[in-house]
């Protein structure tokens, strides 16, 4: 026998001894044969929503979380700011005269003579809404913050578009610590600079409006009954 024809029987007598064991192996009589104790989960979640909707679990966590949506709709942020007790003035540099002298040319023009106003507000207080309402009148770019209280009934009241801070990321960027408040982001000599203006309203400011003044277009006068002012909030 040649030495090539003893190789190939030695081959096949391996690949014969490798299917005998692996026959073995799989042999039925030796096989984990324990019944599957895994539950199906899909089937579980399954039955745990049928349970739940049958109960009424469901349409109670879907009402609730339609109210909490609702309830942030209108009232997105609630700071609590205390009222300006008397008037103050601070400014707050943003960007130095330096620092904008190393900008380029064309973002230097069109930094020149940047300027834009913001009225921080109570929604809820009536003399905000009345003070707010009346500098939208002398500027229509002016934009109101509201740091609290109903942006959709202020909004109803006043015919104006009210924004709300949440987050809180304005009043912290131009630490606003009383409302109402007027920040004036402005470019001038020094670079660009915010002007907060704290403004102290009193209630003599409403009693010198005509008594049943609208604060917005075709909307009726206030019901007492539903002030939310100052009379409500202690202040």
């Amino acid at each position: 026998m040649t030495g090539r024809t003893m190789l190939f029987a030695a081959c096949c007598l391996g690949l014969f001894s490798f299917s005998a064991q692996g026959a073995v192996l799989i042999d039925e009589t030796v096989a984990n044969t324990a019944p599957v104790l895994e539950p199906d989960w899909e089937l579980l979640l399954r039955k745990r929503v049928e349970e739940a909707s049958r109960l009424g679990l469901m349409r109670e966590a879907q009402t609730k979380t339609q109210m909490t949506l609702m309830r942030y709709a209108r009232r997105p942020v609630q700071l609590a700011l205390p009222r300006a007790q008397a008037p103050r003035t601070r400014r707050l540099v943003l960007m130095s005269a330096q620092d904008m002298a190393r900008l380029t040319k064309p973002v230097q023009e069109v930094l020149a003579g940047f300027r834009r106003r913001y009225v921080f507000i109570d929604a809820d207080d009536r003399l905000h809404l009345a003070f707010a309402r009346s500098l939208a009148k002398k500027d229509a770019a002016l934009r109101i913050v509201a740091v609290a209280g109903d942006i959709q009934n202020a909004a109803r009241k006043t015919s104006l578009r009210i924004y709300a801070d949440q987050g809180a990321r304005l009043t912290r960027r131009f630490a606003i610590e009383a409302v109402p408040s007027v920040l004036t982001l402005k470019e001038d000599e020094g670079g660009i600079a915010a002007v907060i203006e704290e403004i102290a309203l009193t209630r003599e400011d409403e009693a010198q409006k005509p008594a049943r003044e609208p604060l917005g277009k075709d909307v009726p006068p206030t019901d007492p009954k539903e002030n939310t002012g100052l009379e409500q909030r202690g202040r």
